[in-house]
């Protein structure tokens, strides 16, 4: 003979708390295919064991209806309308029952009381009733990009606050996002293409990913070989154009100057820009680099120059004269510094006074007339480079000569 202390012993916990033969024996006064199961958080639930099951419930309330309302742009929302809201924006549902709640399965009108059972009371009417959209789960596959320059990409239907639209877009793990929202009522797709820099590991995919892009705004978006798009952003277009004309100038340092470098970004900072700049023009076109820069003074210790060479000097203040004089260059690179070795040449400039004090002489330059004082500076990795350019007698001509990055430079920033 069973008893109930038998059954609830030996009783499994994680099936629930009510032993099989009492549950059997409530589920068998239960009519219309009604049964309790057992859903976790030690409560039952009714439900039907039939093969379709339909819910309907009246007097109730819900949860940030207002804010909904805004969202849609509706003032009257139908029920159906909201549990489509809760699908598209994956966003549960939370119902408030009135005093009078009342809720029926398959045409049955249910208990409120009996609605649930629990080690703790239930009061259905004081509590929130949670409707839980299913996950989405679409995925389609489309044959995406430019007319000669195509992928296959998978896309994955995502959550949007809407009634009228479906959005779509690329998996997490993919190098480039795409998204595009299906606006069903003017039958508008809206697409946006960016690269997701955070999934991109080397130099030549993220060169490669932009690529794709660029000749996208170019060309038009085809999927599936039709054309669907043939939006043009100039701007846009000129930006991813920079961007992979700056990294193909990384990837020439990188790999002709044997340099290592850290990539954690591949959105650079201004004096990033500038330094690869630099160093490409410097270093790889093995040119001098113009900088228009006011210079000051110059100061030598007495052991640099002697008292005669001051005194010429000062013989030609006012008149323009040329400088020069090698440097070690620091210049910082993805969060790293290294060293370089060159030669300034300052040119359009002239001297406007000598001063002499305790340690050194203060020679103070001016522009010479109305042009603009510059400087040209070549840059090479070691100093022996640096001896056999100075030997040269036409190296002054080349710094002369020296081109400036900043035009392009200020079209990449």
């Amino acid at each position: 003979m069973s008893t109930f202390s038998k059954n609830f012993k030996n009783k499994n916990q994680s099936q629930g708390f009510i032993p099989k033969l009492i549950l059997d024996n409530l589920n068998s006064e239960l009519k219309n295919n009604l049964e309790y199961v057992y859903c976790g958080d030690d409560t039952y639930i009714l439900t039907s064991n039939s093969d379709e099951m339909k819910i309907k419930i009246k007097n109730f309330d819900v949860q940030n209806i207002e804010e909904i309302k805004h969202k849609l742009g509706k003032d009257n929302i139908r029920i159906d309308e909201l549990l489509e809201y809760s699908y598209n924006a994956q966003k549960e549902l939370i119902l408030l029952p009135k005093e009078n709640f009342e809720q029926y399965i398959n045409g049955v009108l249910v208990d409120n009381n009996k609605f649930m059972l629990s080690k703790s009371p239930v009061a259905l009417n004081k509590g929130k009733y949670f409707i839980t959209p299913p996950k989405m789960d679409t995925v389609v596959k489309l044959t995406i990009g430019s007319k000669n320059n195509q992928k296959d990409i998978e896309f994955y239907r995502r959550p949007i606050e809407s009634l009228k639209k479906v959005r779509f877009s690329t998996g997490n793990n993919e190098n480039i996002y795409v998204e595009y929202i299906i606006d069903i009522t003017p039958k508008i797709i809206n697409f946006t293409i960016r690269s997701n820099d955070n999934n991109i590991k080397s130099i030549d995919e993220y060169i490669e990913v932009n690529e794709y892009i660029r000749d996208i705004w170019i060309d038009g978006l085809y999927i599936e070989n039709l054309l669907v798009s043939t939006e043009k952003n100039d701007l846009y277009v000129k930006d991813i154009k920079n961007k992979i004309n700056i990294w193909k100038k990384v990837k020439e340092i990188k790999e002709l100057l044997n340099l290592e470098f850290d990539i954690k970004s591949f959105d650079l900072e201004k004096e990033d820009i500038e330094h690869i700049f630099i160093l490409y023009k410097a270093l790889i076109e093995k040119k001098a680099v113009k900088r228009y820069e006011k210079i000051e003074k110059f100061s030598y210790k007495y052991d640099q120059i002697d008292g005669d060479m001051i005194e010429d000097l000062k013989k030609i203040k006012d008149t323009s004269i040329y400088l020069e004089h090698e440097c070690t260059y620091i210049l910082k690179l993805f969060k790293k510094e290294y060293e370089f070795y060159g030669v300034i040449g300052y040119f359009n400039i002239c001297i406007s006074k000598i001063e002499k004090n305790e340690k050194q002489y203060d020679v103070y330059i001016k522009n010479y007339k109305d042009k603009n004082m510059y400087s040209g500076m070549i840059l090479f990795q070691n100093k022996d480079e640096v001896s056999e350019f100075i030997k040269n007698s036409k190296h002054m001509d080349k710094l002369r000569k020296a081109v400036s990055i900043f035009e392009e430079f200020e079209g990449n920033k």
